[in-house]
């Protein structure tokens, strides 16, 4: 069969669009899944880290009232120390939330070990007074 040119480059055309076309749904879809992961990122993982920072932010100021009450024996210093114990408990109660509402959380662990550890802590503090 004889085609003449302006058929041979309307085909070509015609199948530059099909391709074109496969490859456009083929991103939808593959963007679809990307979304997904992000959801899952932006809700699980960015608010584990904002969790653990508050957390380290208590503790770190817990730990330097603590430790200044017991370079001064300044009774405020003290107190201010066992509000901050009671900080770090509310900020690992918000973990423990977070990880019940998120069961495959990689801060299930680290928030069992955190309370463990503030616990004898705060049995260290409460012997000191």
């Amino acid at each position: 069969m004889k085609m003449n040119l302006g058929v041979k480059i309307s085909m070509g055309f015609v199948s530059l669009l099909v391709i074109s076309a496969i490859l456009g749904i083929l991103a939808i879809v593959n963007m679809s899944s990307v979304k997904s992961s992000l959801i899952v990122v932006a809700e699980v993982n960015a608010a584990e880290l904002l969790i653990m920072s508050e957390v380290e932010r208590d503790a770190r100021n817990m730990a330097a009232n603590i430790r200044f009450y017991a370079l001064s024996e300044d009774e405020n210093f003290l107190i201010e120390g066992k509000k901050g114990i009671a900080q770090v408990r509310a900020t690992l109660d918000k973990a423990k939330k977070h990880v019940q509402k998120h069961p495959t959380s990689t801060l299930a662990k680290t928030e069992v070990e955190m309370l463990n550890l503030l616990l004898e802590y705060e049995k260290l503090v409460n012997l000191t007074h």
